[in-house]
């Protein structure tokens, strides 16, 4: 039990510490260009780690366990530490947004590799409760890194995301890492592309969609936050109203109401881009967290979603493709167009663009 409840602890330690500056690197390296742009650019970095990250995986590492994935993605984020220690300026900060991702791709890889059922370390019963605590790192991150980051205090992050990780580290160590460290793994992942990175014919649109709302949230809103929170201070809330319904519906996914109840991708895709429509409507920053709100169900349902989850264990590179490819897209449309109009026009452009494609793909089966 201890074991599993260590776990699923350093797991949920490690994510709070990723977003931390997720959030952050944003803002900082806006600070410094002024530029959306440039900064979406320098944010293409982040799944550049990730292909990094998986390449190296499906070459050299697809038959090491769990533990060194997870050993791997620590010494790597440690490495940015002692970067930042030595050489903090502009340039560490793009090298930590580019190792960074490199890192979140080995923890997921790692994570990956403990949900599937051929690992050595069973999660049992206390797999219900990976997924929620992944999504309350989330919300609770979001609830209080506005205010430290408001004060462009770097050092006070750096901190923070040092004791987030050395205690997630510690966990790792002490309930897993003794114990399972040297037991091998078969590897999981049975059918790997070539090219495993910007294969348009290897997407699911629905992740590709889900995964580019989130890189808005922790990316473009950020900047949007910290420049007007002091004219709306409720925009600080504006993340924690997207991931409260996650968490929420993350936690009721086991219950009776939602294991026998199937909704069909179709259908929610098409909810998802009518939400994203919504924020066309928006007359201000003052309302945007009603239809955030609905967003964050939105998302929270393509989560929980059977079909999601046959995706993500069965099929990983598709996962992959997906999500990182929604998460360029968002950036290079969201920079660009956030020069002109604000953040939340952009979604519902993005939303224009998503209902094409659905009327698109209903016509051609027609």
């Amino acid at each position: 039990m201890f074991k599993r409840i260590g776990f699923i602890s350093s797991a949920f330690l490690f994510e709070v510490a990723d977003l931390l500056f997720l959030f952050a690197l944003p803002v900082f390296i806006f600070s410094s260009t002024n530029s959306l742009i440039f900064t979406g650019l320098i944010f293409l970095l982040r799944p550049l780690g990730k292909l990094i990250g998986y390449t190296i995986y499906r070459k050299s590492l697809q038959e090491k366990n769990f533990v060194f994935l997870f050993l791997l993605a620590y010494s790597i984020s440690f490495l940015v530490l002692i970067v930042f220690n030595r050489l903090l300026g502009f340039y560490a900060l793009v090298f930590a947004v580019f190792m960074f991702g490199m890192s979140k791709e080995l923890f997921d890889l790692g994570l990956f590799k403990v949900e599937n059922p051929n690992t050595q370390f069973k999660l049992g019963k206390y797999k219900k409760f990976l997924s929620p605590s992944l999504a309350f790192a989330g919300l609770s991150l979001s609830l209080f890194i506005t205010k430290l980051v408001s004060t462009y205090q770097f050092q006070n992050l750096q901190n923070y995301f040092s004791i987030l990780l050395s205690i997630s580290g510690i966990l790792f160590y002490f309930f897993i890492s003794k114990k399972f460290a040297m037991d091998k793994q078969e590897r999981l992942i049975p059918k790997v592309y070539s090219l495993g990175f910007l294969n348009i014919y290897k997407i699911n649109w629905t992740i590709f969609s889900a995964e580019a709302v989130k890189a808005f949230y922790w990316v473009l809103f950020p900047i949007f936050i910290i420049k007007n929170m002091g004219q709306d201070y409720s925009l600080v809330y504006l993340i924690p109203s997207l991931y409260f319904p996650i968490l929420l519906l993350n936690i009721l996914k086991n219950t009776f109401l939602f294991k026998y109840w199937k909704i069909r991708p179709n259908s929610l895709f098409l909810v998802f881009t009518l939400t994203l429509l919504s924020f066309f409507f928006v007359p201000s920053s003052q309302f945007l967290i009603l239809p955030t709100v609905i967003m964050g169900f939105v998302i929270g349902f393509i989560e929980i979603s059977s079909w999601y989850k046959e995706v993500k264990t069965e099929d990983y590179p598709i996962h992959f493709n997906s999500s990182n490819l929604g998460f360029i897209t968002a950036l290079l449309i969201g920079s660009v167009f956030n020069t002109y109009i604000p953040i939340y026009y952009v979604l519902g452009v993005f939303g224009i663009v998503a209902l094409l494609y659905f009327l698109i793909k209903k016509f051609r089966k027609q």
